[in-house]
């Protein structure tokens, strides 16, 4: 069966804008990625049991999808996760496809986003020589047990196959 899809174009805008001392401070700017066919928007939510060594699954990317959280890697041209609750913090691990313990962590704070335009990401083993890889996975967890759960919203854009 032949798609039904129209290609679209994604537009991205990221405006940081500050008032210090009455003067206005700031920059606009948009990113526009053309032949976009899929946009996968989810609420994920954290479970407060997931502390290290019970991360959940947010995505995956590799040369075959598995399930409902994994994409092409050559596919995907834009990923965001925003932490939608007001006073927990959650870890982000990016894990690389290489090597599992090739990775790094961030620290998501509440109501902030990570941001990635493409699922590359260089890596170094020796702190020498810096090597080109696919990130395969991104897993979120707690550095403690919150009292409650946590949303995160995930976005993913993806061109053509």
């Amino acid at each position: 069966m032949a798609t039904t899809i129209v290609p679209a174009t994604l537009k991205v805008t990221l405006t940081e804008k500050v008032t210090l001392n009455s003067k206005e401070r700031g920059q606009t700017n948009t990113f526009s990625t053309s032949n976009i066919t899929s946009f996968y928007e989810r609420i994920i939510t954290i479970p407060a049991s997931a502390v290290e060594g019970a991360t959940t699954k947010l995505l995956s990317f590799s040369d075959t999808v598995n399930d409902a959280t994994s994409f092409l890697d050559t596919t995907v041209d834009h990923v965001r996760i925003t932490n939608l609750d007001s006073s927990i913090s959650v870890l982000l691990r990016v894990i690389a496809q290489s090597n599992a313990n090739t990775r790094f962590t961030i620290k998501l704070p509440p109501g902030k986003s990570f941001l990635l335009g493409t699922t590359k990401m260089a890596v170094t083993t020796t702190g020498a020589v810096w090597a080109e890889d696919e990130i395969n996975e991104i897993h979120a967890f707690y550095e403690a047990a919150p009292s409650s759960a946590v949303d995160l919203e995930v976005i993913v854009g993806q061109k053509n196959a």
